[in-house]
């Protein structure tokens, strides 16, 4: 017996001169979800809305985002690469799930490139260095050399194995300075911390620091990337003086690793095509976030090669999860 739904799906496809197969071949054919692995407010769950917004007048099909904080962000990574590969579970994530989680932690469920597909990095989110503007410190030059005078001097991260924290240890590596590091809970600990002096300076992405930089409560010093941000033009970048290095954060999307090309074809020209529009990037740089699409495979390329060098890290510090 023919169900009431089979009847209904069957006469709309005749209304429309489209056939239930031919309906539900056509990505997307209903509400795509896109898992963000924070709480809102953050620069990955800011990405994951703007460009949500973006595909749902694009589609005409509703991108929802849905927040999974927890573990890590490994919560929302074991959900999606759990999920059905047929595009509607996207993953929204930044290199902390991508690069540093598995080489702190051998016991995770999932390995990235293994049980994910990039489709495309959408913002690039470089770092700076911040100190107390009570401190007799203008570059990172006269931070390391205060240093060396200064033993005990400490600064503040978002948390041990963030990028955030890897970075300061990148330098302290690379100079040869002493310096300690102090973990807090996210930005929002770290930052007021280095603004009421209990930390010498903190490593964060511009937005969050700006604020506090415009009203003199704290001064940026350098930045993580190899060359200078737009968003910031005036700040060298710390390979000015230690030549190669460079850090920076990137939020991109993903989808489970099964997930036909065609559709990951798609999702990458569209998104590509959101990176590209000037009120999208315009949007980003007010956040202190920088536009950055590519292919998969580029996507790929840069998640296996930055893993390689946060893993090396991690393992000749002995850098351990928390």
């Amino acid at each position: 017996m023919t169900s009431r739904r089979s009847v209904i799906t069957l006469a709309m496809g005749m209304l429309t001169g489209v056939s239930p197969a031919r309906s539900q071949s056509i990505y997307p054919f209903k509400p795509v979800r896109i898992n963000v692995p924070f709480t809102p407010g953050g620069a990955a769950d800011i990405v994951a809305r703007q460009v949500g917004q973006k595909l749902s007048e694009l589609w005409g099909q509703a991108a929802v985002v849905d927040n999974k904080p927890g573990a890590g962000g490994a919560i929302a990574v074991d959900h999606v690469v759990r999920s059905p590969p047929d595009g509607y579970n996207l993953l929204v994530a930044d290199l902390g799930q991508l690069c540093i989680a598995p080489a702190l932690n051998p016991q995770l469920t999932y390995q990235p490139l293994r049980d994910l597909q990039p489709i495309t990095p959408v913002a690039a989110v470089p770092l700076f260095l911040a100190v107390n503007p009570s401190l007799p410190i203008t570059s990172v030059a006269t931070l390391i050399d205060y240093v060396k005078t200064h033993p005990g001097f400490a600064y503040g991260s978002a948390g041990v194995g963030t990028t955030h924290h890897l970075s300061m240890e990148l330098l302290r590596v690379r100079t040869g300075i002493n310096i300690t590091h102090i973990p807090y809970k996210g930005g929002a600990q770290s930052i007021p911390a280095a603004i009421a002096g209990e930390v010498g300076l903190v490593v964060s992405a511009l937005g969050a620091l700006l604020p506090h930089v415009k009203s003199n409560k704290l001064r940026l010093i350098g930045m993580t990337t190899m060359t200078r941000s737009p968003l910031a033009p005036d700040i060298a970048p710390v390979a000015d003086l230690v030549a190669g290095y460079n850090v920076s954060d990137m939020v991109g999307f993903l989808a489970p690793v099964q997930t036909p090309a065609s559709i990951v074809r798609s999702l990458n020209q569209n998104i590509m095509a959101v990176g590209q529009q000037a009120d999208f990037s315009k949007r980003l740089a007010d956040l202190g976030l920088e536009a950055f699409v590519s292919t998969p495979s580029q996507y790929t390329d840069l998640i296996r090669t930055t893993s390689q060098v946060f893993a090396r890290l991690i393992k000749d510090l002995n850098i351990t999860a928390e």
